[in-house]
């Protein structure tokens, strides 16, 4: 995941020290990196958008304009664009501009799965310009496919679509190597029906 924000001013004065339990490092990322997305969703007024919907320049000047003014209390927003490496060269084009102009009360975000942050705007365009404003939080895939295994039989019991023991819906999320939407593409597609 890739977070991309301007230069803050000076730190808040409601900011905080967090003290964590003592954890090996990866969990610490891990945490340090959940906590920070718990922060921006609670205090912004939130978007969330596929890659493929942005689809052309008018698009990304439409969104700069939309979030331009503070939200409802004052708050910010964030924009989130999921399955970042599916972005259009002229997209990556107008975001780099809309970037440079974004208020310190938005925030931009870029998901991507593992396998496209390998290809992340691979031949598309010199995306370091883009990369460079962006701070880049891993967030692990350890011990995710039980949790979101039950959480994908869940909305899947919800729906209708759901005949499987649990057991089949962590296999479910193993093939998908844990991408949650793509395992939710396939129960809405009846694989997980009895």
């Amino acid at each position: 995941m890739t977070v991309a924000t301007p230069e803050p001013a000076e730190k808040s004065p409601q900011s905080a020290a967090i003290t964590l339990p003592r954890l090996n490092h990866l969990r610490l990322l891990e945490a340090e990196s959940i906590h920070i997305l718990r922060e921006v969703a609670s205090e912004f007024s939130t978007e969330e958008i596929d890659a493929t919907e942005l689809t052309g320049t008018s698009a990304v000047r439409q969104l700069e304009r939309k979030h331009f003014g503070r939200a409802i209390g004052g708050r910010g927003h964030a924009v989130i664009i999921n399955e970042a490496h599916q972005l259009r060269k002229d997209v990556i084009a107008a975001l780099l501009t809309a970037l440079e102009r974004i208020p310190e009360y938005v925030v931009w975000v870029f998901t991507t799965t593992k396998d496209g942050k390998e290809s992340l705007f691979d031949e598309q365009i010199d995306s370091h310009p883009l990369l460079s404003r962006c701070v880049e939080l891993a967030l692990a895939q350890r011990d995710l496919a039980r949790p979101f295994a039950e959480r994908a039989r869940q909305i899947a019991q919800q729906e209708g679509l759901d005949g499987k023991p649990v057991e089949a819906y962590l296999r479910l999320m193993q093939d998908c190597r844990n991408n949650f939407r793509q395992a939710l593409n396939r129960i809405e597609k009846g694989e997980m029906l009895g």
